[in-house]
């Protein structure tokens, strides 16, 4: 019993037991081996309160259809939240391996309902915590580190592992810096015989290592992760000095873990179907993302990230001649800063180096059909790969920009400034015309003076008396273009600041934050645009989902009267907060807003 609680006391959420308790919860605890290819558990099958938790060996966490979809190393428990709460098991388990388990009663401590007494940071039991800068820093959730020169055997640094109690090593090399190598990586590498036990622990580490500042909130890390598609992330202090680890499980409950198993699922997918079948678990994702209150930028970053990954996995799946290798794809718009809804299109582009047009055209088809069939919408504008505006050769993109900076008038300057500042590769390398056009926009003050009064120009939907602009006429009649009125106003000023401070990285929230920086705005103008653009964009992105839970196609229009009452002062405190900083910003600028 003794072994027993020194292996619980080494992982959350039982490191919050005191010794007793835990040599007491020891006796009552049940051993299963499981032979590898066994179901462990059946998707509808009670949980009554017992967490499986891996000893030795590893599971694996299955889709609807048998698709591995996430994995539950030693020290990890299966579907911890669904046990807590005495819920079903959503989806089924299998050993990947032989497979030792602990069947462990939860405590009532440790259960749903009974959580008060716990005073570690180290379990969520809210989705805001992760967002909570008194509770929620990654440092509560770290688990220390072991360190090993690269040239280190790998033999070594697997029993360093072990003894420690830890599922990864960083390794330091003076050519290649810090890097990481985890237990996942030994067991698919080493245990498999393609790569001997005696080699160099730096021949199967990863260089670099992806790391966050400790002063990061759990939120940022996890962000971070479904980025990168890793479950371990190294934390470092303001020096740059490594002074933890944190995993995937520590941070997030298994509600919050969606997203992350998507991209697994997608990255793991062989065929076409298999990718289709881990991209349906997407909209279910957000979805339940946003009903349960975590911010929506926050949400749109993740979302951001599994597309990224569906995309670039269309990309590797579909065949395609040689010459058409040698390309960059880049996606447009709301998703390329990041920030895209619940029902919003895919927006691609094309860069190539080599080879036919044609056949450039006919792969970026086949990789669009396969990216739709994956549930994922392309533009109905045309912004997509396979249309021979975003489908160009290095230098015929060139070519483009040099003809849109030399049309001053307002056609060509949207032109440039939506295809150059609102662009980002997914694949491939930075393309260099459009880079270089950051730059030269910058320099062309014509350029810039009719970009200035376009964007100024953007008004909110925000009536003279009470009410809101709505249309008047047509398909949209009586409804309100909250995506026009409201997100667009704010995502246009940031990206006039972004180029401006030629810099046009990041999301609208993140240009906004430069902008106020280099003195281009005020702190407060900030804050104010902010605020509006986080309301704008919370209605808009719940009111998409309640429309995709109905059936009906996401849009960016509402009728004012499905607003409720707050809903409706905060939208429209938010329409005057964007119309003052247009009107002083126009005022200091010298222009007038017709």
């Amino acid at each position: 019993m003794k072994e027993i609680a020194d292996f619980l006391e080494g992982y959350p959420p039982f490191t919050d037991l005191s010794r007793e308790e835990l040599e007491q919860l020891s006796t009552a605890i049940d051993v299963k081996y499981h032979l590898a290819g066994d179901l462990v558990v059946e998707v509808g099958q009670p949980s009554l309160g017992v967490a499986l938790m891996v000893r030795a060996g590893r599971l694996e966490v299955l889709g609807p259809v048998g698709t591995v979809v996430d994995e539950v190393d030693p020290g990890d428990l299966l579907s911890l939240d669904t046990v807590r709460a005495g819920r079903q098991y959503a989806h089924a388990a299998k050993a990947a391996e032989d497979t030792l388990l602990y069947l462990v009663p939860l405590p009532d401590a440790l259960r749903v309902g009974h959580l008060a007494p716990i005073s570690s940071t180290n379990q969520l039991t809210r989705p805001e915590r992760l967002f909570d800068a008194a509770q929620g820093r990654v440092t509560g959730s770290m688990r220390p580190v072991i360190v090993h020169p690269a040239s280190t055997s790998i033999a070594d640094v697997a029993k360093a592992m072990t003894k420690a109690r830890t599922s990864c090593s960083l390794v330091t090399s003076p050519d290649d810096g810090l890097g990481i190598v985890t237990d996942s990586e030994l067991r698919r590498r080493v245990a498999t015989g393609a790569v001997p036990i005696t080699a160099s622990v730096g021949s199967i580490a990863a260089f670099p290592a992806q790391t966050v500042s400790s002063e990061a909130l759990l939120g940022d890390a996890y962000l971070s992760m479904v980025e990168a598609g890793i479950h371990h992330l190294v934390i470092v202090d303001a020096h740059d000095r490594p002074v933890g680890v944190v995993r995937v499980v520590d941070v997030a409950s298994a509600e919050l873990r969606d997203p992350l198993v998507v991209r697994g699922a997608v990255e793991r997918a062989q065929d076409a179907d298999e990718l289709v079948e881990a991209s349906a678990l997407v909209a279910p994702s957000i979805i339940e993302l946003v009903e349960r209150g975590l911010p929506v930028e926050y949400i749109a970053q993740l979302q951001s990230g599994v597309v990224d990954a569906i995309l670039r996995r269309a990309v590797a799946l579909v065949r395609a001649p040689e010459a058409t290798k040698a390309s960059t794809w880049l996606v447009q718009g709301s998703l390329a800063r990041r920030e895209p809804l619940p029902g919003s299109d895919v927006d691609t582009a094309l860069c190539w180096y080599d080879g036919d047009p044609g056949d450039h055209l006919a792969h970026a088809s086949r990789v669009l059909r396969l990216v739709e069939r994956a549930g994922l919408a392309t533009c109905d504008r045309g912004a997509n790969a396979d249309n021979s505006l975003f489908n160009r050769s290095e230098d015929q993109w060139r070519q483009a920009v040099a003809d849109w900076l030399g049309r001053e008038e307002e056609a060509g300057v949207l032109a440039l400034t939506s295809v150059v500042a609102d662009t980002r590769p997914v694949s491939g390398e930075l393309v260099s015309p459009l880079v270089e056009a950051v730059s030269a926009a910058v320099a062309h003050e014509a350029f810039m003076g009719v970009l200035t009064r376009h964007t100024l120009s953007r008004r909110t939907p925000l009536g003279f008396v009470r009410d809101f602009v709505v249309h008047q006429s047509g398909e949209h009649r009586g409804q309100l273009d909250l995506k026009k009125g409201g997100l667009l106003p704010v995502s246009a000023l940031a990206r006039w600041l972004a180029l401006r401070t030629g810099d046009v990285s990041g999301s609208t929230l993140e240009r906004l934050d430069r902008g106020a920086d280099a003195g281009l705005i005020t702190g407060d103008e900030r804050d104010m645009l902010v605020g509006a653009y986080k309301v704008a964009l919370t209605v808009l992105a719940e009111h998409q989902v309640r429309a995709i839970k109905a059936g009906n196609k996401p849009s960016g229009f509402l009728r004012p009267d499905q607003l409720d009452p707050l809903e409706r002062r905060q939208l429209r405190e938010a329409f005057r907060a964007i119309d003052s900083v247009q009107s002083a910003l126009a005022a200091a600028l010298g222009l007038s807003r017709l």
